[in-house]
């Protein structure tokens, strides 16, 4: 007797979801921290790379979400989650669909997408002092109950 899937897992932060039109740039990471795949990242103070942190409250320097690369297999690293250090080259979808986090949160699809700046993870709540909303971006898919996972798509390209 066959089997009927009721639920379908969206996948790890950082995977690229549906791949009809997305545009994936690379950047060195000119940040100290490692950048993890499915974290925002921020264009840097010289427009040369990227960083995982804004200390403002500003969109403005938005790139895009770190993906996954293909070739950073666990056969490669030795691990399935290995983040891009310091002066890596860093994979960055900047149009398309893209798996991130959303912890304890259900999205609305099609709704707004707004980043905590203390921390750089995403949420569904209202512009704050803490947040800001990335405007060219919205929920595709609200987060699966089993792994926090959710479906982000970014319409247009912001800086690069």
């Amino acid at each position: 007797m066959g089997k009927v899937q009721s639920t379908f897992m969206n996948c790890y932060p950082g995977a690229i979801s549906r791949a009809v039109d997305d545009i994936v740039i690379s950047l060195k990471n000119q940040g100290t921290a490692p950048i993890p795949a499915g974290a925002p990242v921020f264009l840097s103070a010289d427009g040369k790379g990227v960083t995982l942190t804004q200390t403002d409250s500003a969109f403005s320097r938005f790139v895009g979400i770190a993906v996954r690369s293909p070739s950073a297999a666990p056969e490669t690293y030795g691990e399935n989650t290995r983040p891009y250090a310091a002066n890596d080259p860093v994979d960055i979808i900047v149009r398309g669909c893209v798996v991130v986090t959303l912890e304890n949160e259900m999205a609305d699809p099609g709704g707004a997408v707004h980043l905590t700046l203390a921390d750089g993870t995403f949420t569904t709540e209202a512009v704050t002092d803490e947040t800001i909303q990335l405007t060219n971006c919205s929920w595709r898919r609200s987060a699966d109950l089993g792994d926090g996972c959710a479906e982000i798509v970014i319409r247009e390209r912001n800086i690069i």
